[in-house]
Protein backbone atom coordinates (compact mmCIF):
# COMPACT_ATOMS: atom_id res chain seq x y z
CA UNK A 1 0.00 0.00 0.00
CA UNK A 2 2.85 2.44 0.68
CA UNK A 3 4.27 1.98 -2.82
CA UNK A 4 0.85 2.60 -4.40
CA UNK A 5 0.68 5.83 -2.40
CA UNK A 6 4.10 6.79 -3.87
CA UNK A 7 5.40 7.29 -0.35
CA UNK A 8 8.88 8.84 -0.27
CA UNK A 9 10.15 10.07 3.11
CA UNK A 10 13.03 12.01 1.55
CA UNK A 11 10.94 13.75 -1.10
CA UNK A 12 10.04 16.87 0.87
CA UNK A 13 13.66 17.63 1.78
CA UNK A 14 14.72 17.05 -1.83
CA UNK A 15 11.99 19.32 -3.18
CA UNK A 16 12.80 22.09 -0.71
CA UNK A 17 16.44 22.04 -1.84
CA UNK A 18 15.31 22.15 -5.47
CA UNK A 19 12.99 25.10 -4.83
CA UNK A 20 15.46 27.28 -2.97
CA UNK A 21 18.54 29.21 -4.02
CA UNK A 22 19.54 30.90 -7.25
CA UNK A 23 18.85 27.87 -9.44
CA UNK A 24 15.37 27.18 -8.10
CA UNK A 25 12.51 26.32 -10.43
CA UNK A 26 10.20 29.08 -11.60
CA UNK A 27 7.13 26.85 -11.61
CA UNK A 28 6.25 23.34 -10.45
CA UNK A 29 4.02 21.15 -12.66
CA UNK A 30 2.27 18.43 -10.66
CA UNK A 31 0.81 15.46 -12.52
CA UNK A 32 -1.89 13.59 -10.62
CA UNK A 33 -3.51 14.06 -7.23
CA UNK A 34 -3.84 11.14 -4.89
CA UNK A 35 -0.30 10.32 -3.81
CA UNK A 36 2.22 11.33 -1.19
CA UNK A 37 4.59 12.92 -3.70
CA UNK A 38 1.95 15.16 -5.31
CA UNK A 39 0.83 16.45 -1.91
CA UNK A 40 4.42 17.06 -0.85
CA UNK A 41 5.13 18.91 -4.10
CA UNK A 42 2.22 21.31 -3.56
CA UNK A 43 3.12 21.91 0.09
CA UNK A 44 6.82 22.49 -0.63
CA UNK A 45 5.96 24.86 -3.48
CA UNK A 46 3.82 27.01 -1.21
CA UNK A 47 6.44 27.03 1.55
CA UNK A 48 9.09 28.16 -0.95
CA UNK A 49 6.76 30.69 -2.65
CA UNK A 50 7.02 28.93 -6.02
CA UNK A 51 3.80 28.84 -8.09
CA UNK A 52 2.55 25.39 -9.05
CA UNK A 53 0.14 23.94 -11.59
CA UNK A 54 -1.81 20.73 -11.00
CA UNK A 55 -2.90 18.42 -13.82
CA UNK A 56 -5.51 16.06 -12.33
CA UNK A 57 -5.26 13.79 -15.42
CA UNK A 58 -8.92 12.80 -15.12
CA UNK A 59 -8.56 11.94 -11.44
CA UNK A 60 -11.50 14.15 -10.44
CA UNK A 61 -13.90 12.70 -12.98
CA UNK A 62 -16.98 11.30 -11.15
CA UNK A 63 -16.35 7.78 -12.49
CA UNK A 64 -12.75 7.81 -11.27
CA UNK A 65 -13.70 9.18 -7.86
CA UNK A 66 -16.27 6.42 -7.40
CA UNK A 67 -13.98 3.54 -8.38
CA UNK A 68 -10.82 2.11 -6.91
CA UNK A 69 -9.91 3.38 -3.44
CA UNK A 70 -12.98 5.59 -3.18
CA UNK A 71 -12.81 6.15 0.58
CA UNK A 72 -9.11 7.04 0.51
CA UNK A 73 -9.65 9.49 -2.36
CA UNK A 74 -12.44 11.27 -0.50
CA UNK A 75 -10.34 11.41 2.67
CA UNK A 76 -7.40 12.93 0.80
CA UNK A 77 -9.69 15.48 -0.85
CA UNK A 78 -10.99 16.54 2.54
CA UNK A 79 -7.66 16.73 4.36
CA UNK A 80 -5.49 18.46 1.80
CA UNK A 81 -5.98 17.83 -1.90
CA UNK A 82 -8.85 20.30 -2.19
CA UNK A 83 -6.68 22.95 -0.52
CA UNK A 84 -3.85 22.17 -2.98
CA UNK A 85 -6.25 22.72 -5.88
CA UNK A 86 -7.64 25.98 -4.54
CA UNK A 87 -4.19 27.44 -3.91
CA UNK A 88 -2.65 26.35 -7.22
CA UNK A 89 -1.63 28.99 -9.74
CA UNK A 90 -3.59 26.90 -12.21
CA UNK A 91 -5.39 23.60 -12.62
CA UNK A 92 -4.77 22.14 -16.05
CA UNK A 93 -7.71 20.45 -17.77
CA UNK A 94 -6.97 18.25 -20.77
CA UNK A 95 -10.28 18.91 -22.53
CA UNK A 96 -13.20 21.32 -22.44
CA UNK A 97 -15.32 18.58 -20.87
CA UNK A 98 -12.85 18.18 -18.01
CA UNK A 99 -12.61 21.96 -17.65
CA UNK A 100 -16.39 22.28 -17.26
CA UNK A 101 -16.49 19.38 -14.80
CA UNK A 102 -13.77 20.90 -12.59
CA UNK A 103 -15.54 24.26 -12.56
CA UNK A 104 -19.06 22.94 -12.00
CA UNK A 105 -18.36 20.06 -9.60
CA UNK A 106 -15.60 21.66 -7.52
CA UNK A 107 -16.17 25.39 -8.05
CA UNK A 108 -12.56 25.91 -9.15
CA UNK A 109 -11.90 29.32 -10.66
CA UNK A 110 -8.28 28.66 -11.65
CA UNK A 111 -8.90 26.05 -14.35
CA UNK A 112 -7.28 26.41 -17.77
CA UNK A 113 -7.75 24.00 -20.67
CA UNK A 114 -4.38 23.04 -22.17
CA UNK A 115 -4.54 19.76 -24.14
CA UNK A 116 -1.46 17.68 -24.82
CA UNK A 117 0.61 19.23 -27.59
CA UNK A 118 1.03 16.95 -30.58
CA UNK A 119 2.89 17.13 -33.86
CA UNK A 120 2.24 15.09 -36.97
CA UNK A 121 5.39 13.05 -37.63
CA UNK A 122 6.84 13.10 -41.16
CA UNK A 123 5.79 10.30 -43.48
CA UNK A 124 8.32 7.51 -43.65
CA UNK A 125 8.50 5.10 -46.55
CA UNK A 126 8.49 1.46 -45.48
CA UNK A 127 6.38 2.18 -42.42
CA UNK A 128 3.93 -0.59 -43.23
CA UNK A 129 6.74 -3.13 -43.47
CA UNK A 130 7.84 -2.08 -39.99
CA UNK A 131 4.27 -2.67 -38.83
CA UNK A 132 3.98 -6.06 -40.54
CA UNK A 133 7.27 -7.15 -38.99
CA UNK A 134 5.94 -6.47 -35.48
CA UNK A 135 2.27 -7.33 -36.11
CA UNK A 136 2.24 -9.78 -39.05
CA UNK A 137 -1.40 -10.72 -38.44
CA UNK A 138 -2.64 -7.46 -40.02
CA UNK A 139 -0.82 -7.81 -43.35
CA UNK A 140 -3.38 -7.31 -46.09
CA UNK A 141 -6.25 -6.84 -43.63
CA UNK A 142 -8.04 -3.69 -42.42
CA UNK A 143 -7.89 -3.12 -38.66
CA UNK A 144 -9.32 -1.03 -35.86
CA UNK A 145 -6.73 0.38 -33.47
CA UNK A 146 -6.80 0.98 -29.72
CA UNK A 147 -3.73 2.45 -28.00
CA UNK A 148 -3.70 2.93 -24.24
CA UNK A 149 -3.74 1.10 -20.94
CA UNK A 150 -5.77 -2.11 -21.15
CA UNK A 151 -8.01 -0.99 -18.28
CA UNK A 152 -11.73 -1.38 -17.61
CA UNK A 153 -12.10 2.42 -17.59
CA UNK A 154 -11.06 2.55 -21.25
CA UNK A 155 -13.45 -0.30 -22.16
CA UNK A 156 -11.46 -1.96 -24.97
CA UNK A 157 -13.81 -4.95 -24.77
CA UNK A 158 -16.50 -2.80 -26.42
CA UNK A 159 -14.36 -2.69 -29.57
CA UNK A 160 -14.39 -6.48 -29.71
CA UNK A 161 -18.15 -6.54 -29.20
CA UNK A 162 -18.71 -3.95 -31.95
CA UNK A 163 -16.38 -5.68 -34.41
CA UNK A 164 -18.17 -8.99 -33.82
CA UNK A 165 -21.40 -7.35 -34.99
CA UNK A 166 -19.66 -6.24 -38.19
CA UNK A 167 -18.17 -9.66 -38.92
CA UNK A 168 -20.63 -10.63 -41.65
CA UNK A 169 -20.15 -7.32 -43.47
CA UNK A 170 -16.37 -7.11 -42.92
CA UNK A 171 -15.06 -10.69 -42.49
CA UNK A 172 -11.38 -9.63 -42.74
CA UNK A 173 -11.58 -6.90 -40.09
CA UNK A 174 -8.90 -7.10 -37.38
CA UNK A 175 -8.52 -5.40 -34.01
CA UNK A 176 -5.16 -4.25 -32.62
CA UNK A 177 -5.22 -3.53 -28.88
CA UNK A 178 -1.87 -1.90 -28.12
CA UNK A 179 -0.84 -1.13 -24.56
CA UNK A 180 0.17 -2.78 -21.31
CA UNK A 181 -2.33 -4.78 -19.29
CA UNK A 182 -3.60 -2.66 -16.41
CA UNK A 183 -6.17 -5.14 -15.19
CA UNK A 184 -8.55 -5.13 -18.16
CA UNK A 185 -7.07 -7.81 -20.41
CA UNK A 186 -8.94 -10.66 -18.74
CA UNK A 187 -12.27 -8.97 -19.56
CA UNK A 188 -11.15 -8.50 -23.16
CA UNK A 189 -10.20 -12.17 -23.44
CA UNK A 190 -13.58 -13.24 -22.06
CA UNK A 191 -15.40 -11.20 -24.72
CA UNK A 192 -13.04 -12.44 -27.45
CA UNK A 193 -13.78 -16.04 -26.47
CA UNK A 194 -17.51 -15.49 -26.14
CA UNK A 195 -17.80 -13.72 -29.51
CA UNK A 196 -15.56 -16.18 -31.34
CA UNK A 197 -13.06 -13.44 -32.26
CA UNK A 198 -9.83 -15.29 -31.41
CA UNK A 199 -8.54 -15.01 -34.98
CA UNK A 200 -9.40 -11.29 -35.24
CA UNK A 201 -7.78 -9.73 -32.15
CA UNK A 202 -4.07 -9.15 -31.60
CA UNK A 203 -2.47 -7.59 -28.50
CA UNK A 204 1.13 -6.53 -29.35
CA UNK A 205 1.75 -4.85 -25.98
CA UNK A 206 3.17 -1.35 -25.50
CA UNK A 207 4.20 0.34 -28.77
CA UNK A 208 6.40 3.40 -29.18
CA UNK A 209 8.53 5.21 -31.72
CA UNK A 210 8.58 4.02 -35.31
CA UNK A 211 6.22 1.09 -34.77
CA UNK A 212 3.66 3.30 -33.01
CA UNK A 213 3.78 5.78 -35.88
CA UNK A 214 3.37 2.95 -38.38
CA UNK A 215 0.35 1.41 -36.66
CA UNK A 216 -1.37 4.81 -36.33
CA UNK A 217 -0.90 5.62 -40.01
CA UNK A 218 -2.05 2.19 -41.19
CA UNK A 219 -5.20 1.79 -39.08
CA UNK A 220 -8.63 2.21 -40.64
CA UNK A 221 -10.02 3.76 -37.46
CA UNK A 222 -8.59 4.74 -34.06
CA UNK A 223 -11.04 3.81 -31.29
CA UNK A 224 -10.98 4.92 -27.62
CA UNK A 225 -14.30 4.02 -25.94
CA UNK A 226 -13.17 5.40 -22.56
CA UNK A 227 -15.74 6.35 -19.95
CA UNK A 228 -14.45 9.91 -19.55
CA UNK A 229 -11.91 10.76 -22.26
Amino acid sequence: PWSRFAFSPASKQFLRRSLQGDSRAEVVHIHGLFSHITRVAATASRECCVPYVIRPAGGLDPWCLNHGRRGLKQLMLNVGVRDDLDKAAGVQAMSQTEEASLQNSFGLVNVVCVPHGTTCPPHQSGGREVLFHHVPEVRGRPFLLFIGRIHTKKRPHLIVDAAARLRNEFPDLMIVLAGHDDGGLSTVREVVERKGMNDAVVCPGFLSGEIKQAVLSAAEVFVLPSRDE
